[in-house]
């Protein structure tokens, strides 16, 4: 785990991949684990909250998606590991993992296990 010092956390929901409200709102939850990328705002790119975005996660997740049409559960993961490495390149949140179950053609449940203990 490097230096980790993010405590241990775990993300896990589920996504219809069919609704693009709840690929974006998905994405987004990879990123909540991360008050940098969400709440401040010194942290963000000088132009982030210039260009419209709330903050700095959705602007990752908007670009990410950007002339993307996500309608099968394969093309979601691929988009959702991208976003995901916004967090796991960081040695703060030390060894981070990514899953995902499929439940039917268009549903697909993540978990994302990130942080831990120093020493571990």
């Amino acid at each position: 785990m490097a230096n980790c010092t993010a405590e241990l956390n775990i993300n896990h929901f589920w996504i219809n991949v069919k609704d693009e409200n709840d690929v974006l709102q998905g994405l987004l939850s990879l990123l909540e684990v991360d008050a940098d990328l969400t709440e401040n705002e010194e942290q963000f790119r000088d132009d982030t909250i210039e260009l419209g975005f709330e903050n700095e996660a959705e602007r990752i997740v908007k670009e990410e998606l950007k002339d993307k049409k996500i309608n099968d559960i394969e093309g979601f993961k691929q988009v959702a590991r991208k976003v995901a490495e916004h967090i796991s390149s960081q040695e703060f949140f030390g060894a981070c993992e990514l899953s995902f179950v499929a439940t039917d053609t268009k549903t697909v449940v993540i978990a994302f296990a990130t942080g831990g203990s120093q020493g571990v």
